[in-house]
């Protein structure tokens, strides 16, 4: 298999962040880092926050769910909202775009309260650029750097249209570049 070299034994009490462009295996590499941990027994100490859009584009989906990998989810503590939009694909003119932003980060900073009210050990974050599209990403670094154990996944790449978002890929791409500055390992999925 690709990444078996990733081992979850030795992301503990780390900071780890996979990124990569479009359909590099970043979910994938995630999903199997919590089957790892859950297969350690650690499942009371996980929680997974799911941000992904899950949508279907030119016969293929983007942003899948850990749910799809995987039914090991339901043995851990899965924080996730419906009607998550992909505002670079779904908006069709820049002000739509930064309208699903907003949708989409009002949904997410409800799941990190959750979170803040029971936080758990180990945290994984399905789809974390999807976060920093609007707003300040502060309370996701707070979370972070007060979590033990911390794996996520976001994109960084060159599949998603910049037409109508040049905004939302500008600030994505700092708060990018600001978080890279928090993890102790990053993982590129080329």
């Amino acid at each position: 298999m690709k990444y078996l070299q990733y081992k979850f034994k030795n992301m503990i009490g780390k900071h780890v962040l996979i990124i990569g462009d479009h359909a590099t295996g970043k979910t994938v590499l995630t999903t199997r880092l919590i089957e790892e941990s859950i297969q350690m027994n650690l499942s009371s100490k996980i929680t997974v926050l799911e941000l992904a859009p899950r949508m279907f584009l030119k016969n293929e989906y983007i942003g899948l769910e850990i749910a799809d990998y995987t039914d090991m989810i339901s043995k851990v503590t899965y924080l996730k909202t419906k009607n998550i939009k992909a505002p670079r694909i779904q908006g069709k003119n820049h002000e739509e775009s930064l309208y699903y932003a907003n949708h989409n980060r009002k949904k997410f900073e409800k799941l990190l309260n959750i979170f803040m009210i029971n936080p758990t050990d180990i945290l994984f974050i399905n789809d974390l650029t999807m976060f920093f599209h609007i707003g300040k990403p502060d309370i996701l670094f707070n979370i972070i750097q007060k979590t033990k154990t911390v794996v996520c996944n976001g994109y960084e790449g060159i599949f998603l249209p910049l037409q109508n978002t040049s905004i939302i890929s500008k600030k994505e791409t700092e708060s990018l570049n600001k978080l890279k500055k928090y993890m102790d390992v990053i993982i590129n999925l080329k």
